[in-house]
């Protein structure tokens, strides 16, 4: 049994994507040109706005076409709703991360060398970057033999940092690689929890042999789950064992508990991709409290950048703000994604765009686009063939078989007019039984006692036991990184791009690279 969610379409007074400042700064320069006070500018009065918004006169010709992209109701007149919706689409997104999606540390610090282990997960690729822009700071960064290349490529052009090959199942290989290292960094991955109870062994007894100052481990919050469950003993068993070894060697440990990260949602990348998609492995009605990568990597940062004594021996815990529902993520999915491709098809449709596009697809340079001409430029855009013949021979006003620039400009503003207010596609759940849980997670590669630890784990997410009022723990966050930590709209305004099948601002995309080229669970 599926189920299914929808969105509502936007209109022009969807102006969420404009900043309060940017629209305040509109408005004033709206007012100040619309004289007697009428609401609406007309043809002459949208040139001069134009030209203080954006210090640009555009030529009389471009004006009357600004006019009609602008003018959404055809009243022969803008009102500030629909200036705001064109001002969107002129506008050309900075190809940079978004303020506040980064992790950054500010101040004097100490010289120290930092082991970051594996550095290709998600939190693990952020703390070795942000380490890596401190001058002061000398950071390793340890891969495996069976790293995706393409995440390791990454890292290895990451500023201030060098690569090194680590085995976590050889003691001799993590010695090698903390060889004058003051603090190490590592992680316990969810999907092959059974084995890290030798790997962090290992990690303790490497860190005593090399003299290091401190292992900082991020794991789970296992306090919310089950105690007696598969997965509680197994991670209460390995939290055990690693803590009696730091006491034994004398080297401290600092253990940093998140919550459900976010970037475990990518693991459903290809099928909402390929299939408007998810299979799940519990309800999707009940309650979890997702965390932003970012935060762990934040807190993360913030702790190892600061003396060893102000830490040691602690445990800290970083969550999301907000319990949130499957159902509740869909639902937000299919709005940012349906918000995405308009703000996408405005900025495409916007006439000096769909010129430059022209002039880019005419490729014999005969001043007219073939049929065969404007199909492969359609497809790059996701317009199917069927539908390309369709707009072409709409499009076609002449009939000569061939479209001028301004009969391209017209039907591509005219298709994608029509497409905005169509209901965004639908992405509906599938709820996974046991049995085809099991099996996914052994198509995965997942081990056996791995596949049971799993079940176990989502067993406690089916009751809701993640998702209660006491599942969130923020004050650790908010007292040593000094702000709130971000939510799930924050982490999904910046990385909605990377699961978008016809992202029209690719080259602009607001995911992350190597979270893109990963899409797997981390």
């Amino acid at each position: 049994m599926s189920q299914e969610y929808t969105g509502r379409k936007e209109s022009a007074k969807d102006n969420d994507s404009v900043s309060i400042e940017t629209v305040q700064k509109l408005r004033a320069v709206f007012d100040e040109i619309d004289d007697d006070n009428s609401g609406y500018l007309d043809i002459a009065e949208l040139g001069i706005f134009l030209k203080k918004a954006t210090g640009k006169s555009p030529p009389s010709k471009e004006l009357i076409h600004m006019m009609n992209e602008a003018d959404l109701n055809n009243d022969e007149k803008v009102s500030f709703d629909e200036m705001v919706s064109f001002y969107q689409s002129i506008q050309v997104p900075e190809i940079t991360s978004l303020v506040g999606s980064e992790v950054k540390l500010v101040g004097d610090f100490e010289q120290t060398t930092f082991l970051v282990i594996p550095s290709t997960g998600n939190v693990g690729y952020l703390v070795a970057r942000a380490l890596g822009e401190v001058p002061a700071f000398t950071v390793k960064c340890g891969i495996r033999k069976t790293s995706n290349k393409g995440i390791v490529k990454l890292v290895e052009e990451l500023e201030g940092c060098q690569t090194m090959e680590v085995d976590n199942n050889s003691i001799a290989s993590l010695t090698a690689a903390m060889k004058g290292v003051d603090k190490v960094l590592t992680y316990c991955p969810t999907l092959t929890i059974s084995s890290w109870g030798d790997d962090i062994a290992n990690v303790m007894k490497a860190a005593k042999t090399a003299n290091v100052g401190c292992v900082y481990w991020i794991t789970g919050d296992n306090t919310v789950l089950s105690q007696d469950g598969v997965f509680g003993i197994a991670r209460i068993s390995m939290e055990e064992r690693a803590e009696n070894l730091a006491e034994k060697f004398g080297v401290p440990l600092v253990n940093i508990k998140s919550n459900n990260l976010a970037t475990n949602i990518y693991a459903h990348r290809e099928t909402i991709l390929k299939q408007s998609a998810i299979y799940l492995g519990y309800k999707s009605d009940v309650k979890t409290v997702i965390t932003d990568p970012v935060d762990v990597a934040q807190l993360t940062c913030t702790v190892m950048s600061q003396p060893i004594e102000t830490h040691a021996g602690k445990t800290y815990f970083v969550t999301g703000p907000t319990p949130i529902t499957f159902d509740e993520i869909v639902g937000k999915f299919m709005k940012s994604i349906q918000a995405e491709e308009i703000k996408g098809r405005r900025r495409v449709a916007n006439h000096i765009n769909l010129v430059n596009i022209f002039n880019e697809a005419d490729k014999d340079g005969n001043g007219s686009l073939s049929l065969a001409e404007l199909t492969s430029l359609l497809q790059k855009i996701d317009i199917p063939a069927d539908k390309a013949v369709a707009i072409f021979t709409e499009a076609d006003a002449d009939g000569d078989h061939q479209l001028s620039c301004d009969e391209f400009a017209n039907s591509i503003g005219k298709y994608y007019d029509r497409k905005n207010t169509e209901a965004p596609e639908v992405i509906r759940i599938y709820p996974l039984l046991e049995e085809a849980f099991r099996g996914y997670l052994a198509g995965l590669g997942v081990l056996p006692a791995d596949i049971e630890c799993m079940v176990s784990l989502y067993s406690d997410f089916s009751e809701g036991m993640i998702g209660e009022a006491h599942c969130v723990k923020t004050q650790d966050f908010e007292r040593i990184v000094g702000r709130k930590p971000r939510t799930f709209d924050d982490w999904l305004e910046t990385n909605i791009g990377a699961f978008m099948p016809s992202h029209w601002d690719l080259v602009f995309s607001r995911a992350r690279q190597d979270l893109m080229i990963k899409a797997a669970f981390q």
